[in-house]
């Protein structure tokens, strides 16, 4: 500011004219000289003026933008540590990788072939398992088969969304011939061939192994066929596989029979009774187990309650005649071989005995 005012103080001394010989002469061409000249010095001026203030605000500015790069500078170096952490356990982790890798690799004997070097290097590496759906009924006997296969990232499962299984049509195809076979095995037993109905039966299986009609009829026809071996091992993971499903205890059941083991055989099948609404003839051996294992008691309460749903069973009649005649009720076994006899159903040589139970009742 002090340039400024010496400047001003020139300029105004410079403003009054000197006074010469030649003033008096020519006046106006010096008025003129004069006035241009102090025209061009405020011009001078004012850009002097205008570059020193525009350097004083360069240099305002510079000073402000250092104080701005300093925190930020102090900041970045404040912040390289934490960056840097987890790179270094990155790397580090990988490191153990590499390092578990290398020592898996370094156990494998010499003399390797690339085969076997191809399928280290799959073991080696982590994928994640494709999700299995959940079935209610799986499957009893697979046989081992090493599949390679490309398995794709499965999807993100929506928890929200019913879960649906979804068969593919090679399995239809499966299952549709399985059926065949099973309707052809049933003609098989109709004209009593049965080793040709076990026989296709077997192959329906192959193709569905989840299919209970087939498996219940397969196992049956073993029994009657005395194929026992072959009926056990079936039995065992059906068992297994299924124990909710209650034929396969009553095959069980009656195999235990046949072997002259009826409290075994009533065991198996007081382990879970179905409804006698759903499953009579489930009852029906429960009775006759019972009756077999001289538990008469509980062979009277099923055979009653098999005739309250369905009185016209002359066989059951018999059954509660002959474990009312063992209590000595006398009087109700009586009663029951009457309506057995009354009742179609009943075989010669067994309508004949129940006859005979009625005149010994009579007293005659």
């Amino acid at each position: 500011m002090s340039v400024i005012n010496q400047m001003l103080k020139e300029l105004e001394q410079r403003k009054t004219p000197e006074v010469g010989d030649n003033a008096a002469v020519l006046p106006i061409s010096h008025s003129v000289t004069d006035n241009k000249s102090n025209w061009i010095k405020i011009a001078i001026l004012m850009v002097l003026v205008t570059i020193l203030i525009v350097a004083i605000f360069m240099m305002y500015r510079l000073s402000s933008v250092e104080e701005i790069k300093t925190p930020l500078a102090s900041e970045a170096m404040n912040t390289e540590p934490v960056i840097a952490e987890p790179v270094i356990a990155e790397q580090a982790a990988k490191e153990s990788i590499d390092e578990k890798v290398v020592a898996s690799v370094e156990r494998i004997e010499p003399g390797v072939s690339a085969k076997e070097d191809k399928v280290i290097e799959q073991a080696i590496q982590v994928q994640q398992p494709e999700p299995i759906p959940v079935q209610k009924e799986q499957l009893i006997e697979q046989e081992s088969v090493v599949k390679q296969e490309v398995v794709a990232k499965p999807e993100p499962i929506n928890n929200d969304q019913p879960k649906r299984v979804v068969k593919s049509q090679p399995q239809v195809a499966l299952k549709a011939q399985a059926v065949n076979l099973y309707k052809s095995a049933r003609r098989e037993v109709k004209a009593n061939q049965l080793f040709a109905a076990i026989k296709l039966l077997s192959e329906a299986l192959e193709k569905d192994p989840s299919f209970h009609k087939a498996r219940i009829l397969l196992q049956s026809l073993l029994l009657q066929k005395q194929q026992i071996d072959t009926l056990e091992k079936q039995l065992t993971s059906s068992l297994h596989q299924w124990p909710d499903i209650h034929e396969y205890r009553q095959i069980q059941a009656r195999l235990l029979l046949q072997q002259g083991a009826p409290e075994k055989a009533l065991l198996a099948l007081q382990s879970k009774i179905p409804s006698i609404t759903v499953a009579p003839d489930f009852h029906a051996l429960l009775a006759y187990a019972a009756q077999q294992a001289k538990n008469d008691l509980l062979a009277v309460k099923h055979y009653q309650l098999l005739l309250a749903e369905q009185p016209g069973r002359a066989d059951w009649w018999l059954g509660l005649a002959v474990s009312q005649e063992r209590l000595g009720n006398n009087k109700e076994a009586l009663s029951c071989y009457r309506q057995s006899v009354g009742r179609p159903g009943l075989s010669q040589s067994i309508l004949k005995y129940a006859k005979q139970r009625i005149k010994a009742l009579q007293g005659f």
